[in-house]
């Protein structure tokens, strides 16, 4: 029985094959004390007749409740832009493929169903031959002009590749390492240790759109939170957010950096930034500062909180970045409400180590309170922003020092000036084989501007 399940929510559901096969007495309904399952016929033809509506009628049952009748040849999509990536041992990672391929567009070929382990970190040897190789060989099947430039990582693909630590470690976030897919099947040989730069990062402006030929990369992504309910709403958040042009007069109402003249009209969404710096002088600090002027200087309402005190509401958010449980002040109760799209990034070292649930009541703190430690530090967790209502969150499986951390100075000006969330965020990383996490709808955008077609 579980076999046969698990062949209707993981491949194309062909319910007229699986009557002919339990009708044909090959497989026959056999009770024992788990209950019913499915096993070689030794019943009498007549006898297995009688059973070959039951069982059939029970498999549609459960897998309709499970997850709906859903068929992936019926995935009318043409959208090659991106690559979905879903496990196939898990019913969430596989419903969800299937709804987010649909809402986008995708087409059927660019949805790849692997059997991968259900746990959050593998070991590199799992890595390569469930991960790397199968994408190696499903990225030379395919027409180069049919590549994605995209690759959305659906729950339940693990995150986190064990290793080594410190600057020349092995170990990495999986989405980080998925980046080198064009390079690896080129036949380019790839440092394992270490990070390495990223060729599509910019510390300004112009923000370029991406296509993988031209950095030999792909921008990875993934869909997660606590349950399949959070990844859902994040995926509506992502669908409803509207770009929006001002008029001219209302971006230069809204143009608050003293001296440089307001640009005629500017990408915008309604929304505000908030950048909030703690009390310790740092680049992290600078690099908000610098946040703050460049989204003024494009007509964006930053507010700049250089005060000891955590800011701990907000509304109207389109952008967040701050320190997480870095900062002395941090409290997990925070009240931020956000827009359709908002993106958020926290200067936190494992802030993506995990997507399970803690308990409510738990509280993030300093390191030597090692009571507090949920999934091995007592860091903050980027899936409270999700919680919270932003659309776009980037954080670390592992410590990638500060300066490997997204820079929000490049992401927020790259998002509101027409690039999506997949490229805002990697505009601002500067490296890749290393320890980001990159959670969204890479498609999600806020702002126009010419775009490749998906």
């Amino acid at each position: 029985m579980r076999s046969l399940v698990r062949a209707i929510l993981s491949s194309p559901v062909r319910f007229d094959q699986l009557r002919n096969l339990v009708a044909s007495g090959r497989c026959a309904p056999r009770y024992g004390s788990r209950g019913v399952a499915l096993a070689p016929s030794n019943f009498l033809p007549g006898l297995t007749l009688i059973f070959t509506e039951i069982v059939f009628i029970a498999i549609v049952v459960i897998s309709s409740a499970s997850c709906g009748i859903r068929r992936w040849e019926d995935l009318e999509g043409t959208g090659t832009r991106v690559l979905v990536v879903a496990n196939r041992e898990d019913r969430s990672s596989l419903s969800v493929a299937y709804d987010y391929a649909r809402l986008r567009g995708i087409a059927r070929s660019h949805v790849l169903l692997l059997d991968l382990p259900r746990t959050e970190d593998i070991q590199r040897e799992t890595f390569d031959q469930r991960l790397r190789r199968p994408l190696v060989q499903w990225w030379e099947s395919r027409p180069e002009d049919e590549r994605p430039d995209f690759i959305c990582l659906m729950p339940g693909v693990p995150h986190r590749v064990r290793g080594g630590d410190g600057l020349e470690g092995t170990r990495a976030s999986v989405d980080s390492e998925l980046c080198l897919l064009p390079r690896w099947a080129a036949g380019q040989d790839v440092e394992l240790a270490g990070r390495i730069g990223n060729p599509y990062y910019r510390p300004g402006p112009p923000y370029p759109p991406f296509h993988w030929k031209s950095d030999r990369i792909c921008l990875v992504t993934r869909l997660a939170g606590w349950d399949e309910a959070q990844v859902r709403s994040l995926i509506e958040r992502s669908l409803t957010a509207v770009p929006h042009n001002p008029a001219p007069q209302e971006v230069a109402a809204r143009h608050v950096t003293v001296g440089t003249p307001a640009p005629k009209i500017a990408p915008f969404s309604r929304g505000r930034f908030l950048l909030d710096q703690r009390e310790e002088d740092s680049p992290g600090n600078s690099w908000l500062e610098d946040a703050a002027r460049r989204l003024n200087a494009l007509g964006q309402a930053a507010r700049l909180d250089t005060l000891s005190e955590f800011v701990g509401e907000a509304d109207s958010l389109l952008g967040y970045a701050g320190w997480g449980s870095n900062d002395g002040q941090y409290r997990r109760d925070f009240a931020f409400r956000w827009q359709p799209g908002a993106l958020a990034t926290t200067f936190v070292s494992s802030s993506a180590r995990t997507f399970r649930k803690p308990d409510a009541d738990w509280e993030p703190g300093p390191a030597a309170d090692s009571f507090r430690e949920f999934g091995g530090t007592t860091q903050s967790l980027i899936t409270d922003l999700i919680e919270s209502g932003a659309t776009g969150v980037s954080g670390n499986a592992f410590e990638p020092y500060l300066d490997g951390c997204a820079r929000p100075q490049v992401l927020f000006p790259a998002y509101v000036s027409g690039r999506n969330l997949a490229e805002a965020f990697y505009l601002s990383l500067p490296y890749l084989s290393w320890q980001t996490v990159v959670v969204g709808d890479p498609l999600c955008r806020i702002s126009h501007a010419p775009q490749r077609s998906p």
